[in-house]
Parts: C-alpha cells; structure tokens; sequence
C-alpha cells in the first residue's frame, strides 16, 4: 500500500511527464529515499531530480563565487570563527554580558545556533534593537559578535550557508532568464526558514507545487511549514494509514484490526534493542525490509550499532556514526589527547597497541610494550632523551656480546625514535602561558593524517577525506593563539561532529534513522523506539542565549522555544500518518545509567487508543495490555546469552543450570571449584598451597634458590607475593604513574637519598681529615643538586611548585642524616653487594647446621675506635613498623642480623660486628619522636634462627598463601595481596584448620 506522497508524485509525473521536476528535499539521502520508493511503486519516470535549498542556491550563485574567489564554510567553520570572536572581544574586554571561561565550547556553539538561526530569518546585525532584549547588555554583545563575524567574513572572502542563499536570491531578482518551464515541488512535512522560503519562490516563479501528505488532525500545522488548500483526507484500509488522527482520536476512522501496529516494552534500552532482533530473527524477516527509527541518538545509536556488530548484521545510518568512532577518528583523537596531555605515552602506546597508525616494517604492540617500559612517562623533552640513551645502551651491549635479542630491541627502539621524532616535530610548541598556535595544530593534525593514518575501508577513506578538507579550512582561516586545553577540545568536537558511516538504505541491510530523517524508505516492517516520557518528546524549555520573549520582538520568523515540542509532536505524527506496512513501537521501562523508572510517553499511549479506537484508555490499561517488559529469558533469543538466560528463567528452565553451564566451560568450572574450596575449611591449592617435589621449594637443601633479605621479608609479609616475584619470576611491566602532585614515590626517594648518602660518605671517608658542619652541608647539597639533575632526567617532573617542595625536604632529610652521621663510627664499606653483577652468594650458617645462599646489598658498614663492625641498613619511610623492643617482627625484620653474618663470613674469623640495626635519617623517620637510629643486637642467635627456620620450612612444606593481615595503606594492588573477602577465608582456615603449614604460619607472627 502506497502513501499520499507517492500517490501525489505519481500524479505529478503524469501531469508534467517531459518538463523538468526538482523535488526539494532537506538532504540528498531523504531524496533518495523517496525516489527510490516511488521508482518501486510506479512504472518509471523522466526529468525528476532532488536537490537541497543550498544546493540549489550554490549552483545559481556557483559563477559569482568563483569570480570574486569566495570560499563557502560549513557551520564547523562558522562556529570556529564565532569563537576566535568572542575570545578578542572579551579579552579587550569589550563583552558586557557574556563571560570568556577556558572551555567555552556551550556557550560558543549557542551563539553561533542563534547568529545562524538569525541570518537564515533575513535578520540582520542593525536589526538588533536594545528595547527588544531583557538586558541591554546582552543585545549589545549579541549585536557585536554578529557583527565582526559578518565583517569576517567579508575580509576573508567567506560566505556561509546564509550568504549563499542572499546572493542567489539576489541573482534571480536581477535575472530575467530564469527557466520556468521546470517544476518545483516541496513537502508541507519539511520546514524552511523565512529566507528559504524567499528563495524558492523566486526560483519557482509563483509556480510553486506544495506536496501535503497525509493530513495531520488535532494539532496546528508549525508556522515554517508549507501549506495548501485543504484536501480530502486519504482512504483509510490500515491502521498505520490513520496516524493521522493520533491526536484526535475521537474523530478517527474506525480501526482496522490488520495488526499493523505493535507495542512492547522492555526491560532497558538494550532489552528493547535485543526484543527487536529477537523478533526480527523469530520472524525470518529479511534485514532489508525493515527500518529502525530512534528517538534520540543517546544511548539507542551506539546501543543498536555494537549489536549489529555483535550479530553481524550490515547496517547503515541515516545520520552516520560519531566520528571518533572511525579509525582516523580514533587515531587522531589519540594524537590530540597525547599533546594535551603533556605526551604522556600512555596514549601514544594506545595508538600504537591498536595499530592506528601506520608504522612500515614494525610491530605496533611490539613498540607499544617497549613505550611502556621505557619510563618516559611524559614531556615533550623526554622523548629523545630516554629513547636515545637506550639506544646507545644496546650498541654498547651488541659490541660487547653481538646478542641477536639486542639486536632487535635496538631496531624496536630506533622505530620508536623515528615515530616519535616526527610526530613530535610536527606539533607546534606550547607557549609559556599554555596557549599554542591554533592554525599550525590544525595543520599539524592534518599532516598526522597524512603521514600516519590509513583508511582501512570506503567508509572510513571517506570520513578521512572529509577531515582533512575540515583540517585544510580552519587552518586557512583561523589565527592566533588559543589555550592548549581549548584548542584540543574544539577539534575532538569536529572530529566527533563529523558523520561516519552515514548513508541512505540499501540492498541487503538493515537501515537506521532519527525521527528528522525516518519514514523514507518505503520498507515493510519500521520499528520505533525510544518511545519513553524522558525522549519523547522531551522537556520544554527556554533558549539559552535568545528567550521567546526577544525572539518575538526581533522577527516574527523566528522559531520559538515554546513551540519545539509541538513542532516535534507534529514532525512525529506527519512521519507516523506517511509509514505503511507494519509499525512497531517500544519504549524501555528502565534506565540503568540514570537508575530510574521510565514511563512511556503521550504519544506511544496516543498510538495505544488509535489502534484500539478508544480514547478514554489510560496509562494503567496500556501498561497492563503491555505485560511484562521483555528482558532476559525472553523467548526471542539472538545469542548465546539470551538463549542461556532464557533457559536460566523461562518457562523451561533447567534443573540443574549451574552444572550444565560448568559441564560446558572448563575454565569456568575451575574458577568456580576455586572458590568453593577457597571458601572450604581445609588449605587447598587455590589458597597457596604447592605440593612440592623434594626440597625443590627449600633453600637450605637448593643451593640454586638465593635467597634476599627482601625476599624472606616478602614472604613473612606476604607468601603469595614472594612465590610471584621470586619463584615464578612474574613482575607488573615498570611504568612512571603520573601524580600532578607528586614527583618522586617512596621507592624512588628512597633510591635518590641512599645515592647521595653514599656518594657523601665515599666522599668523607676517603679525607683524611673531617671538615666542619658547613663544609660537610655545602659537599652534601652540591652531592643533591647533581642527583637530583639525573633523577629529574629519569622521572619526569609533574610542576615546578612541586620539584621546589620536594627538593626543599630533600634538603631538611640531609639535615637530619648530618647530624646522625656525626655520632657513627668510622665507614667502611658502602653499599657492598654480592650475589649480583656477577659476585657470588654468600652462604650463611642459619643454626642446626643448615646453610642458605644470600645476595643483597649492605647499605653502610662502620668499624669503631676497637676494631668492631657495626653494620646499618638506611630506611627513609616512617618510623612505624621500628621499635626499640623488637627484633624480627614476624620475619619483616631481617637485614640487621644477616647482613651481619654475611660481613662476619666476608671478613672471617676477626670480624665481630658489634652493632648493627636500621638507621632513618629522615624527617618522616625522626616524627614519630622514637629516634632515628633502632640498634639491634646481633648476640641473639636463637631468636632469629628459629624464626628462619619457620619461614624456610614453610617455604619448603609449599605454602604461598595470601597473608590474612590487612593491606598497608600504600598498598593497592588486591590481585596480590588479596580482597578483604579473600583474607577473611584464609584467617579463617588458620584460625581453626589442623594444618600443620597452618599453625606454623600463625607461630610465625609471635616471633617478635
């Protein structure tokens, strides 16, 4: 069945068969639509085209244009231009009423809606009267802006859409030779502006034919429509055909029960969206017999695009896609966010990981995993220099050894130099004030386009071609200096703004619009959804630049706030009344974002009594004729998981669904058998527990385990961390975590004042004579400053505010370590390793003639006025876990004692250490008021052999369990050290299991 407008068109090509027929339509791929449905529905046409307002007006004006060499921008163009206008004016402080904030992008976008709405009502600057605005101030400025931008535009030889139709208008009243034997037709469904409407009456000399579809009842025709003489209503043989009485449903014809109007609800938006396939796929219908028109794009556009993905069913979009959502798009968003984000690698690293930029003869996540690691962090600077250095490591390395692994590491890395050099090179520099050339990042962001960024398909070459001639236009014709932050954010609203995907319907997919652009395409079976309070029709409320109330006083062409949500009841209702086959309307009871029930609107319960011819039905009828929402276990099933959720609760549900499901997904079943026994009273594997082979696990029977004083102390504190580290050999990948109010972490201050507390004795222990308190600070601050030079090399600086703070209680910690220096005996050795770089372990007695091999290194060993060996540990954290009482505090205390057998081994047989104990020459040390220095004594054989012996027979018995303590505050990291839920299973296993591991383990934290 065949609506008004192909019935009317049909006519008209009879009518008019040999004259030329233009067709104007709101957009080519509407156009399209119709002549597409009309070409099924009739036996053929001749001499009938569509075309656009501007299309129309450009090809008139086109001559014109080229001769004063006049360049046309779209809005994109026009909105940046507004923008660059009210930056300068308000920083000359000529703005009184509208305020300049560093991300201007909503206020800026409305001025531009208005000044654009205003041009196309034939209003002018001049126009603008004071009286006419609530506040003086505000028409003022409005006046000003509109303005410059006309001046602008006329300077830099620019016309906007506006201007274009001016001049054809202006054209066809100066020429005479317009051809009248053509045919122009408009749609009363479409609305123009005052000025369109001037323009196609000049071209169509009074000869104009206005197309009325269906005619709509109940609800006045908007003020910017076309109108003609009443015609006779349609003959009404479904009910889709008599939507035309939506809103006056007292009058209707009679229903039809031909169920060609369907309603349902669903549980959410993607409930709604899977009801849809499912019914779709239920009912075998072709993908490319049917329409999916949505209310509003958030969240029904991206919603419906990943499930067609996921389906893999071809669609296309009458609005397109997001274009951030294309790989160009995607890539260049990237870029941007690197730049504004002070090259931060991690987004750098994510182009890389996902291949969206082109890299000849390199392995994207090969170069991205390299980044990673390579402790750039950030900053424009660092790159070249990190980058560079490891370079000049590997070819020192391959001249050493001629490795073929860093051989290839050197490639990867010249790669990364190379990429980054370039991409670096190109984009403009950021001012000390943080402001950046806008025009040279435009091109700059063109030529990353150009150099890095390959389409991978016509939809995306497209969109890429479209962006670069976006790019090409602002670099042209903006100037000046904007913010960084701002300028980035401007081109992700172009990138985002700019459709991808978008096209009109074809064969073999399905087709998906707005409400703007929905109905054309003549398929049999439309779904509507989105029908819901909150979507449609929406909210009304005041324009937020132009109220009503000066809109009206400007011109009477001009759209009112107020008359939005009629114009769309109305648009709704002309796009319903035109449809014809089958309609199905939804709407999703819930919205899991906003966590809040919907309803669903006036108009789905207007759709409710038209279909069922009965207008006192009200909304708790429609919600009970409706039934359940659809949702999971619906019978309409489109994947995997619907068909396991209807299974789980249909009405055929399974006895024993659990089971089944584990029968099916092995590793899920082994997940799931982890958490009962973690959950179980008995130590299992899935708690820690490794059956050990021999004395595989025992490092006084492995000679090949080398233990370290971190890593006994690692395991006291936590067994499963010490089996990741030093028996699997499994670390998290080294990155700089960047902190705007933190420069160096604890570790790495740590690193930097053990550096400097080293290089400072070195420095006194090799003078032969003591120099005073001054000189020793003036030798230790010089020490700091060039550390501190090599350290801010290495770790990227967040702020300077930040390196000064920190700096200044570098300098106060160095204060401290002065003082406790003064009282320490003679140095002997400093920072003595073994066990690395090539040294071989030391092998300590540990009591009961056992032996363990260890490496570490011994931060500071003193001998005194008699000979003895006091032997320190630096510590530059707080004082908390140090007291003078304790002496292995549940095994995470003992360097002291083995670092002194291991200087006793070393020395030999004259070597007593007399002293040794940790040393915290800090400021976060001394403010506990408990001291700096907490001496243990090294005599006390038995209390450290024994607790040893506790954690190496744990480690040998293979238990690696997950301490049941709670976390240290600094720690975070829940895959390592466990979830409160996790620690609360394991204490309580230890609490009451008969394990022997078990109750070892709990002994252990009695030794003190």
């Amino acid at each position: 069945m065949e609506n008004s407008l192909i019935s009317r068109l049909k006519h008209l090509i009879q009518k008019y068969k040999f004259n030329e027929k233009i067709l104007i339509i709101p957009d080519f791929n509407t156009g399209h639509q119709i002549l597409q449905d009309l070409s099924r529905k009739s036996s053929g046409w001749i001499n009938f085209k569509t075309a656009t307002v501007e299309f129309l007006a450009s090809y008139i004006a086109e001559e014109k244009l080229l001769k004063d060499k006049i360049e046309k921008i779209s809005s994109i163009e026009s909105n940046f231009l507004i923008d660059g206008i009210f930056t300068e004016l308000s920083e000359v402080g000529r703005l009184k009423y509208f305020k300049k904030y560093i991300i201007n992008t909503g206020i800026i976008v409305a001025i531009t809606d208005i000044i654009i709405e205003l041009k196309m009502s034939a209003v002018t600057p001049t126009d603008l009267k004071k009286e006419g605005f609530i506040d003086p101030k505000k028409a003022e400025d409005i006046k000003l802006i509109f303005s410059r931008y006309e001046d602008t535009l006329r300077e830099k030889r620019l016309v906007d859409t506006a201007n274009i139709i001016a001049a054809a208008c202006k054209i066809l009243e100066d020429s005479s030779a317009q051809d009248r034997s053509i045919k122009y037709i408009v749609l009363s469904r479409y609305p123009n502006t005052s000025l369109e409407k001037e323009f196609i009456k000049k071209i169509s000399g009074n000869d104009l034919i206005i197309i009325t579809e269906e005619k709509i009842h109940g609800l006045l025709i908007p003020k910017n429509r076309w109108t003609e003489n009443d015609k006779d209503s349609v003959e009404t043989l479904s009910n889709t055909a008599r939507s035309g009485w939506l809103f006056d449903v007292e009058n209707a014809p009679p229903p039809v029960r031909d169920n060609t109007i369907e309603l349902f609800s669903g549980a959410s938006c993607q409930n709604e969206i899977n009801e849809l396939f499912g019914r779709i796929t239920a009912e075998k219908i072709p993908i490319d017999k049917v329409e999916i028109i949505y209310t509003n794009s958030d969240p029904y556009l991206i919603s419906i695009y990943n499930t067609c993905r996921k389906l893999g069913v071809a669609a296309d979009f009458s609005e397109g896609l997001p274009g951030d959502m294309s790989l160009p798009g995607m890539a260049l968003k990237g870029l941007l966010l690197w730049i504004e984000d002070d090259f931060a690698e991690i987004h750098l690293r994510k182009l890389l990981k996902h291949s969206l930029i082109k890299i000849p003869g390199s392995s994207g996540p090969k170069l991205a995993h390299k980044l990673r690691t390579s402790k750039i962090g950030w900053g424009r600077n660092r790159y070249s220099l990190i980058l560079n250095k490891e370079i000049a490591a590997l070819k020192e390395k391959i001249k050493e050894n001629n490795e073929e692994r860093h051989k290839k590491q050197l490639e990867i890395f010249k790669a990364l130099s190379g990429i980054t050099k370039k991409l670096i090179e190109m984009v403009p520099p950021v001012g000390n004030s943080g402001k950046v050339d806008f025009s040279r990042l435009c091109s700059a962001c063109l030529k990353f386009l150009s150099d890095f960024v390959t389409a991978r398909d016509e939809e995306g070459a497209a969109y890429l071609s479209n962006l670069k001639q976006r790019l090409e236009v602002l670099a042209r014709i903006t100037e000046g200096t904007i913010a960084l932050e701002e300028a980035s954010r401007k081109l992700l609203e172009v990138i985002s703004r700019l459709p991808f995907k978008r096209s009109g319907p074809r064969p073999g997919r399905l087709y998906i619009s707005s409400l703007l652009t929905g109905g054309r395409s003549g398929r049999e079976n439309t779904f509507i959804v989105g029908m819901d309070s909150h979507r449609f029709p929406g909210t009304q409320s005041q324009d937020s630049i132009l109220l009503d109330e000066e809109r009206q006083k400007i011109s009477s062409d001009i759209r009112l706030s107020r008359d939005r949500l009629k114009d769309r009841l109305y648009d709704f209702t002309s796009m319903l009344a035109g449809l014809r086959g089958r309609v199905i309307v939804s709407y999703g009871t819930y919205d899991i974002v906003d966590d809040r029930q919907m309803f669903p609107s006036s108009a789905y319960l207007q759709i409710y009594r038209l279909r069922e011819g009965d207008v006192a039905i009200d909304y708790q009828k429609l919600l009970s004729s409706l039934g359940r929402p659809s949702g999971p276990g619906s019978s309409n099933i489109i994947d995997e998981t619907g068909w396991w959720m209807n299974k789980l609760t249909g009405k055929g549900s399974l006895k024993d669904a659990k089971q089944s499901i584990l029968n099916i997904y092995p590793p899920l079943k082994q997940g799931y058998k982890a958490i009962m026994e973690r959950s179980g009273s008995e130590l299992s594997t899935y708690d820690g527990f490794i059956d050990p082979e021999g004395s595989e696990l025992d490092p006084r029977e492995n000679s090949s385990l080398v233990l370290s004083c971190s890593a006994i102390e690692t395991y006291a504190g936590n067994p499963y961390a010490f089996f990741l580290e030093y028996i699997l050999k499994a670390r998290r990948p080294e990155e700089i975590k960047r902190d705007p109010l933190i420069w160096l972490d604890a570790a790495q201050r740590g690193s930097l004042l053990h550096e400097v507390f080293r290089l400072f004795t070195k420095k006194i222990k090799d003078d032969p004579e003591m120099p005073g308190r001054e000189k020793q600070r003036e030798i230790i601050n010089e020490i700091l400053d060039g550390v501190l030079k090599k350290y801010a090399e290495e770790v990227p600086v967040p702020g300077n505010a930040v390196y000064g703070h920190e700096v200044e209680v570098l300098r106060r910690d160095l204060e401290i370590f002065l003082d406790i220096n003064s009282k320490l005996s003679q140095p002997h050795l400093l920072e003595y390793g073994f066990g690395y770089g090539g040294k071989e372990p030391v092998e300590i007695s540990i009591g009961k003639d056992s032996h363990i091999h260890v490496a570490g290194k011994i931060d500071r060993v003193d001998i005194d006025s008699d000979g003895n060996y006091h032997v320190w540990d630096y510590k530059t954290g707080s004082a908390y876990s140090y007291n003078d009482s304790d002496y292995i505090v549940g095994g995470r205390q003992f360097q002291h004692i083995l670092y002194a057998k291991v200087i006793e081994k070393i020395i030999g047989k004259e070597c007593k250490v007399a002293r040794c104990g940790y040393i915290l020459p800090t400021e976060k040390g001394r403010g506990s008021g408990k001291g700096c220095i907490f001496e243990r004594d090294p005599g006390q054989h038995e209390r450290w052999q024994e607790a040893l012996g506790c954690i190496l027979d744990l480690m040998a018995g293979g238990l690696f369990i997950i301490s049941e303590e709670e976390n240290p505050l600094y720690i975070d990291d829940t895959d390592i050290y466990g979830t409160k839920e996790l620690k609360k299973s394991i204490k309580n296993k230890i609490n009451t299991s008969g394990s022997e591991l078990l109750i070892k383990w709990k002994r252990l934290r009695d030794y003190k």
